[in-house]
């Protein structure tokens, strides 16, 4: 089932606030006994993640119940030896440190991810509205933009890529929602997609990590490494 916008936008937010909680510099990584990816079902799809992606967390459907995985933590991994058989999850989460703190383990880019089976209301943040009855004002780097599209405890600025070489599989243009906040670099940002039909991406990251120059090589770099965990 989709969710609405305020239910997103407030998971969303969620997860940006779980993210900041801090690293814990001298946590151990355990070593898999089992050689090779973890294969997680999800959807109609599945996951083949890597045995040294670390930031894991994984809930499980389990006898019609959903237990959680590994501890949530930015250390984290899942291992072939963790389950019985192919599990079947409903959400499977990656963790990220800030971009200066990422490691060679770490998902690739200062992300927080969400991939999830399910059908969104919205097939992207600029799905969200109709554009047409905005007026949007220039930003930069190609992106022009509006306070005025998400109000309330999940207001947000939403940021629309106005050329045409980025477009979203849902044949949307390239559209961030960051939060509002008094310091406008120090913002939290999001968006979502479907790399798969049935499949929903969301990602969260921060301003301080990525300035407006650089989110559509991000977006693209979380579409490629995102697209080398699924098959179909």
């Amino acid at each position: 089932m989709g969710m609405d916008l305020h239910n997103r936008a407030t998971l969303l937010l969620i997860l940006v606030l779980v993210s900041a909680c801090g690293l814990n510099r001298s946590a151990k990584i355990r070593e898999c006994q089992i050689e090779g990816p973890t294969q997680i079902s999800i959807g109609n799809a599945t996951l083949l993640v890597p045995p040294d992606l670390i930031g894991m967390d994984v809930r499980v459907e389990a006898d019609g119940k959903q237990f959680r995985g590994p501890k949530k933590s930015k250390y984290t991994k899942v291992c072939p030896e963790d389950y019985d058989s192919v599990p079947k999850a409903r959400q499977v989460s990656i963790y990220t440190p800030k971009k200066r703190n990422l490691k060679e383990f770490n998902f690739p880019v200062a992300v927080d991810l969400l991939i999830e089976a399910s059908k969104p209301t919205y097939s992207s943040v600029y799905g969200i509205r109709d554009w047409r009855v905005f007026e949007l004002e220039p930003a930069s780097d190609g992106f022009v933009t509006t306070d005025r599209a998400n109000v309330g405890l999940t207001a947000s600025d939403i940021y629309i890529y106005q050329r045409d070489d980025v477009t979203l599989a849902s044949g949307d243009p390239l559209a961030i929602g960051c939060y509002k906040s008094p310091n406008e670099f120090a913002r939290n940002c999001y968006n979502w997609f479907e790399p798969v039909d049935g499949i929903l991406v969301n990602y969260t990251f921060s301003r301080k990590d990525y300035s407006i120059s650089e989110w559509v090589s991000l977006h693209e770099r979380i579409e490629e490494e995102v697209s080398m965990l699924i098959v179909q």
